[in-house]
């Protein structure tokens, strides 16, 4: 039977002895098992030789941070062995468990979002050192690491708009301002009335009827009245020239 393209929830929950046992019954699902950290851990304690490092990390299948630092954490001895590779999944376990060893790391420019939201989850302190790729991480994929580190919430955009609504203090704080979508600003600009003024007019652009129709109708007494109408304005009339 061919499992390269069947996936279930249950996989999740395997530890490796589970992944073993149903490896040894089906072979063909080593590839699926390198697809989870206990099946890549799994793989290479029970199916790989453990004295082949290099081999495993060339040939595996896919490439797991979380797995690298499974076999990293519980073999320190191939530590050694491993800065030598140049690979973003295996350098990500790297730093995570030595971050000391950052000056050694050759693909630190080739790192993506999904490299650097492992390493912050367990090293916080490169956020501010690496500010740039941190905002560069997808929006879906933030709650984990803010769930691990919520004190980052000022550079990542789910995070920070919360804080702001709670706290609008939190504004000044924040480093990811300039990624707020205009709902973003939308829902700030509703919560906080001194935000109107911190909006940037190529959001304003963005709102459509329904947004002005409940901001205008949330100010309509105070003195950002005119302003907001003139802006309505001003938006409809790019909206036309588009």
């Amino acid at each position: 039977m061919d499992f390269v393209n069947f996936q279930t929830r249950y996989f999740k929950t395997l530890n490796v002895n589970q992944w073993k046992e149903l490896i040894e019954k089906r072979p063909a699902l080593k590839r699926m098992a390198s697809l989870y950290p206990e099946g890549f851990y799994c793989l290479f304690l029970y199916f790989e030789s453990k004295k082949n490092l290099r081999g495993f990390i060339e040939h595996c299948y896919y490439h797991q941070s979380g797995a690298f630092f499974s076999i990293l954490e519980k073999h320190p001895e191939f530590l050694k062995e491993a800065i030598k590779y140049n690979n973003r999944f295996l350098w990500s376990a790297i730093l995570a468990l030595h971050p000391e060893m950052i000056d050694k790391c050759k693909v630190l420019d080739t790192l993506r979002g999904d490299n650097w939201l492992f390493i912050l989850s367990y090293q916080p302190q490169f956020a501010e050192m690496y500010a740039k790729k941190l905002l560069k991480i997808s929006d879906y994929t933030v709650g984990r690491l803010l769930k691990k580190q919520p004190q980052l919430w000022d550079y990542i955009v789910q995070g920070a708009v919360d804080k702001i609504v709670e706290d609008v203090s939190n504004f000044d704080k924040c480093k990811c301002v300039k990624k707020f979508s205009f709902d973003d600003w939308f829902t700030l600009i509703m919560t906080h009335e001194s935000l109107i003024e911190k909006c940037p007019l190529r959001k304003f652009e963005e709102f459509t009827n329904e947004h002005w129709t409940l901001i205008i109708d949330k100010y309509q007494s105070t003195k950002y009245k005119c302003f907001l109408e003139r802006q309505k304005m001003i938006s409809c009339l790019h909206n036309i020239v588009r």
